[in-house]
């Protein structure tokens, strides 16, 4: 019934668009052509649908690649199958042979010697009418498979314009049917639209539905060979029925675009989409994928599926991954041994992986058992501070690198292809390089960060590493990060080593640093060059890291939103939709004044010139105060109640720091010790304040020039007398010589001017 009701609600929708789309007509004015490979689409000029070039360059591009390599080792594992059953009937057709063989045998001996007939004739005619017909029966399946392979279908779950779908359908060869689905009306009619401005081809190949890809795909299990989800945001409302609608064998193309979730500014969140806690350390981008492969998989286990990642990639502003699904009920029981918590510490860079799950094998019986733990200790044994811990994420490995080494061979013969040819081939390079089996990675700079020492070569490294028995490698993610299966004792008595060659200054007791090089090294490092501290890459001087293709290169608006003058540091001047909107105040330099919030948190304030009284010094301006407090790290803004009054959340001894630094540069004479002046100045500031002008040292009203404190709008502007009341002489200096009641009463005296004689009452003897 509920298949029926969605046929019927798809072909209304249908025929409704078709109407909608005859009779209005489409001015071309409005629209602008954009070539992207083999495929033209038409983009509204006012971002009517989303429509994002970075996607290009990576994205797209390489998911053609992936694609294609899908297409071809399909067909070879079908091969590889049909071969595997004609081996398998060959094998019973000869053992049933045999057993005929040897029946027919010893009943024509029984018959010989009762009947006294000519052994070889009958012996003829006994062989060769049997076996003639068992092998004619069995050559029929060698020639002519029972099962053909037919094209793939391709679901683009969320299409928008429909780029990506044309793309597929007219560049990756021996593709089936490919259904590009939205649920954005207006994004479903430029679809439809750009599918007829692409030829036959197009038309044959893609079909364009109305339709909310969740409901889609649940109702539609295991019918599509891809599935790919490239969403505005996070996908993980999308996962459970995407695991659903693939194939087995297929494969799941999946995008996330919600960085700072995944890299952990929002730890709760994140774990509330994906069921991991992130962290924030410099491996957080790879860390970003392997919550990504997690949340995936956990889906997936919910129906007996688990995933093989083939490829997984983080560029530019998002990460990417290429997964093929399988169904097994046995396979799954492995996940617990592919995921792992992470230990990080807080006081340096040391992390430990925890298992979730580990295997004991006895005889021919495997159990599954929870991981053995702790892997880290209370406190760190390096530095001696606490560990902070996330994750599940996935550890095992996340690309499978014969998948990566014809991609990246296919993508080097058909260059001409890709217009991204350049930086697929650096990225896929730098992947095919790493470390399958060594989760995260080790940032250089951090670990010389924590010493306060000058940092070796990375080659120099690399050679340490490798002499003192482990591997080494980059990493895709960071051009600064190196994956090592060398444990974390190892890479310090390495950069203990380095400290003894190249010494450094005294650090407090407290420092992580002080603790780690407080111990003597156990392992003493050999830092002669290697052979292989250069990677194949940098040996044949290929690029990896390339620069971006051109300038604001980024993640665009979504479909429907205005460009204002705030998004011009993120777009460009040339926005999306022509022009740029400047209702908010016609500003048209978006980088010259950062709007900021009012610390709204901050309960009280201070006033600047108090603390310029306290020390009996010049007052520094306001933007310079607002700038040396917005360069040390915290927030500031003014308040309604004083327009002299500040707020903030920075403490108290940053803020008197500040004003030292102040004082330093304007300096004030000697005060008397027992002023709270001399007491404050007579420390040392502790921290170095930059009076260099911030971009957020205007409010948006200062910035706009918006009037934020008015004058009275009178003279004499104050409350005025309670009814009933006379007002007198006394009243003047308040109410002024033309009073409330319209003429002054001098009852009490006659006193033409109240300020010339002060009224007194007779001294009584």
């Amino acid at each position: 019934m509920g298949g029926g009701i969605n046929g019927v609600e798809e072909n209304n929708n249908d025929t409704q668009m078709k109407k909608e789309e005859t009779t209005e007509p489409v001015d071309v004015n409005e629209f602008v052509i954009i070539k992207e490979g083999e495929a033209e689409i038409l983009m509204h000029t006012k971002n009517k649908v989303f429509y994002n070039k970075t996607q290009v360059v990576n994205n797209r591009d390489l998911s053609i690649a992936v694609l294609r390599e899908f297409i071809s080792k399909r067909k070879e594992e079908h091969e590889a199958w049909l071969s595997r059953k004609v081996k398998t009937e060959k094998v019973l057709v000869e053992n049933s042979s045999e057993l005929a063989t040897e029946d027919k045998h010893s009943e024509s001996a029984n018959r010989i010697e009762e009947s006294n007939a000519e052994p070889e004739f009958a012996g003829d005619m006994c062989e060769d009418g049997p076996s003639s017909t068992l092998e004619e029966s069995v050559s029929t399946p060698e020639v002519k498979p029972q099962q053909e392979l037919k094209p793939p279908r391709v679901l683009e779950a969320l299409s928008a314009s429909g780029l990506r779908a044309l793309r597929y359908a007219r560049e990756v060869e021996g593709i089936g049917q490919v259904v590009a689905l939205d649920i954005d009306k207006v994004s479903v009619e430029a679809c439809r639209r750009n599918i007829k401005l692409n030829g036959s081809l197009a038309c044959a190949k893609v079909e364009s539905q109305l339709a909310d890809a969740r409901v889609y795909m649940l109702t539609h299990p295991k019918e599509f060979d891809v599935v790919d989800l490239d969403p505005y945001g996070s996908p993980a409302a999308f996962l459970d029925s995407a695991v659903q609608c693939v194939v087995d064998g297929g494969m799941l193309m999946c995008t996330a675009t919600d960085m700072a979730v995944l890299c952990g500014a929002n730890g709760e969140v994140c774990y509330s989409k994906y069921g991991s806690y992130p962290l924030r350390g410099k491996y957080c981008h790879e860390m970003a994928l392997r919550i990504l492969l997690a949340s995936i998989e956990s889906h997936a286990n919910r129906y007996k599926r688990y995933i093989v990642p083939v490829l997984s990639v983080q560029m530019d502003f998002y990460v990417r991954v290429f997964v093929r699904i399988y169904t097994s009920a046995s396979a799954m029981k492995n996940t617990p041994l592919k995921l792992s918590y992470v230990f990080q510490c807080i006081g340096c860079d040391s992390f430990h992986l925890q298992p979730l799950g580990r295997t004991v094998t006895k005889n021919s019986s495997t159990r599954y058992l929870p991981g053995f733990g702790p892997v880290a200790p209370q406190d760190c044994s390096d530095c001696g501070k606490k560990f902070c811990m996330g994750g599940p994420i996935w550890s095992a490995p996340i690309h499978d690198q014969e998948w990566v080494t014809s991609i990246l061979s296919g993508v080097k013969f058909l260059k001409d292809l890709y217009p991204a040819c350049d930086r697929i081939f650096a990225i896929l390079t730098t992947i095919s390089e790493e470390l399958p089996d060594v989760p995260l990675f080790l940032s250089l700079h951090n670990l010389c960060a924590t010493l306060k020492c000058t940092s070796p070569s990375a080659v120099i490294f690399r050679s340490a590493v490798l002499n003192a028995g482990y591997r080494i490698s980059g990493t895709h993610v960071n051009p600064l990060g190196l994956k090592s299966d060398a444990p974390m004792n190892v890479i310090w008595d390495i950069m203990r080593c380095w400290v003894k060659n190249h010494p450094v200054k005294a650090q407090p007791v407290d420092q992580a640093g002080s603790a780690i090089l407080a111990k003597e090294p156990e392992l003493q490092a050999n830092f002669t060059r290697a052979f292989a501290s250069l990677s194949k890459a940098q040996a044949k001087k290929v690029a990896r890291f390339l620069p971006n293709p051109e300038k604001h290169w980024g993640p665009k608006l979504r479909a429907g939103r205005t460009v204002t003058s705030k998004h011009v540091s993120l777009l460009g001047p040339k926005a999306l939709n022509g022009s740029i909107n400047h209702e908010e105040g016609n500003e048209p330099d978006a980088k010259r004044h950062k709007m900021e919030e009012p610390a709204s948190d901050v309960p009280l304030f201070l006033s600047l010139h108090n603390l310029c009284a306290t020390l009996k010094c010049t007052s520094p301006s306001a933007v310079i105060f607002r700038s040396a407090v917005l360069h040390a790290g915290y927030r500031i803004s003014g308040t309604h109640v004083n327009p002299l009054g500040l707020k903030s959340d920075a403490p108290m001894n940053v803020i008197w720091d500040i004003m030292r630094c102040w004082v330093k540069n304007h300096p004030v004479k000697a005060q008397p010790a027992d002023q709270a002046g001399s007491a404050i100045l007579a420390k040392e500031p502790e921290l170095q304040a930059n009076f260099s002008r911030a971009f957020a040292s205007l409010s948006k009203a200062q910035a706009k020039k918006v009037a934020r404190f008015l004058p009275n709008p009178e003279k004499h502007w104050g409350p005025k007398l309670r009814a009933g009341r006379t007002v007198t002489s006394k009243h003047v200096s308040l109410l002024g010589p033309i009073a409330l009641n319209g003429s002054m009463n001098h009852e009490e005296g006659h006193e033409p001017d109240a300020k010339r004689h002060k009224i007194e009452e007779p001294a009584s003897i």
